[in-house]
């Protein structure tokens, strides 16, 4: 039987060997996102990546706009 953990920080497998998973999209983001996207943006602005996951989100929900708020 399988199943998604959504109630870990590792659902995405990310916490394992991120170097065989995504470490070359990971090193590649550096050059467009700085490391401070890390934090809320509430604490460090928005992002263009932020207005393309509320978009996202709201054309995946059917509605005209969505916000986002990060956990942890």
């Amino acid at each position: 039987r399988h199943c998604l953990n959504l109630g870990s920080y590792n659902y995405l497998g990310f916490a394992d060997d991120w170097n065989a998973t995504c470490g070359k999209d990971v090193i590649a983001s550096l050059d467009e996102f700085p490391v401070s996207t890390g934090s809320s943006r509430f604490e460090l602005g928005s992002t263009v990546l932020h207005a393309k996951l509320e978009k996202l989100v709201a054309n995946f929900i059917g509605k005209e706009d969505a916000v986002c708020f990060n956990m942890g």
